[in-house]
């Protein structure tokens, strides 16, 4: 059994964060963009579209609601179908920032993620802060 120094919550913090593409050419539409806040744990989600411009630069999403601490986890789906290549996205810590790379451990660019076709992707995950 644990030991419990208290039984209130730490903290608690509901809002909305901004997701900012970094160094994508085109210009992205956040549809939404939430998070929660439980102690250090931080849960968040948002929903982003490309313009329809191509660009081969890595997909960077920057803006998360609080800097990574630990690592946490992250999940991906589409509102279109057409993905290039199977990838992942990746919290990096001491930053406020994902990242997007293919099963080989390369770059996913935002034009193989679907910025170039208008895809809509949502992103969810969590991490400490």
């Amino acid at each position: 059994a644990g030991s419990m120094t208290s039984e209130h919550l730490d903290a608690y913090e509901e809002g909305t964060w901004t997701p900012a593409p970094v160094s994508y050419d085109g210009t992205a539409t956040v549809a939404e963009a939430y998070y929660t806040k439980i102690g250090r744990m931080v849960y968040f989600q948002c929903n982003i579209t490309g313009d329809g411009t191509g660009d081969t630069s890595q997909f960077v999403i920057g803006g998360l609601p609080f800097t990574v601490s630990q690592v946490g986890s992250t999940t991906i789906g589409f509102h279109n179908s057409g993905v290039e290549e199977p990838f992942a996205i990746s919290i990096s810590t001491s930053s406020d920032r994902l990242y997007g790379y293919n099963y080989e451990g390369g770059s996913l660019t935002y034009t193989n993620l679907g910025f170039g076709d208008s895809k809509n992707i949502r992103i969810s995950g969590w991490y400490i802060s």
